[in-house]
């Protein structure tokens, strides 16, 4: 895997991508697209566009980091504000990460944003920071032989998710592979804020994500599901 000189930006949104108060090389939006094609899940191909993951390895204020580069081609949204516009679904995900980054730490850590001209390219790409040391709360499920420890698993991570839904905000695609846990720490980091909404209240927006996430089979019982509406603004 090719190893890539990169530096952090606030918010990169432009054809050539110039990093935020760097002095770092700055890269156009094709080396960043044109970056291998190395899908970590299949491909999504939907209305006419496609979506796709790739991980990569980059140098970032000089040491080595793993990074997941998100493109699209050809998939868009309107906004509940200019029914006129269409963006790219990952402009959505970069404005929900830049709105709540300062309000909670939920979201992954994002490092750029490039879109291209959408009259001509009608790309889009989105890079965050690998959550290394975490692992998904699926997994988490699956692998654990005790009910105490799911139950600390879900309490853990709907009690922090709870901060979100304060906000008033339903993350939208709540489902437990987005839902990463560092065990060392206890710490909890959401990703895919594509869908990300504001809903007309705190208990409006918890009932729906959970809406959501008990939409999957996980095993649970359902004394871990009352684990999770106790742990959350629902109780």
């Amino acid at each position: 895997m090719g190893i890539a000189n990169f530096a952090p930006s606030e918010r990169l949104s432009s054809r050539h991508i110039r990093p935020h108060n760097s002095t770092e090389k700055c890269f156009t939006f094709s080396e960043i697209w044109n970056l291998p094609q190395t899908w970590v899940e299949p491909v999504n191909t939907r209305n006419g566009g496609w979506s796709g993951v790739s991980r990569h390895e980059v140098v970032i204020a000089g040491k080595r980091r793993q990074i997941y580069l998100k493109r699209q081609k050809g998939q868009f949204r309107r906004s509940a504000r200019s029914l006129l516009i269409s963006r790219p679904t990952y402009w959505f995900e970069m404005k929900a990460i830049e709105y709540l980054r300062n309000r909670t730490p939920l979201p992954v850590e994002m490092l750029a944003y490039g879109e291209d001209d959408v009259l001509r390219g009608k790309k889009a790409f989105l890079v965050t920071a690998s959550l290394e040391g975490y692992t998904p709360l699926d997994e988490l499920i699956a692998r654990s032989q005790r009910d105490h420890d799911i139950s600390h698993y879900l309490r853990l991570a709907f009690s922090s998710i709870s901060e979100l839904h304060r906000l008033g905000i339903a993350h939208g695609a709540l489902f437990a592979n987005h839902i990463f846990i560092n065990r060392d720490n206890d710490d909890v980091k959401l990703i895919d804020f594509e869908r990300c909404r504001r809903r007309v209240s705190p208990e409006d927006a918890a009932k729906y994500d959970f809406s959501k996430f008990f939409r999957r089979d996980y095993g649970l019982s359902e004394e871990h599901k009352k684990v999770i509406v106790k742990a959350s603004l629902l109780n």
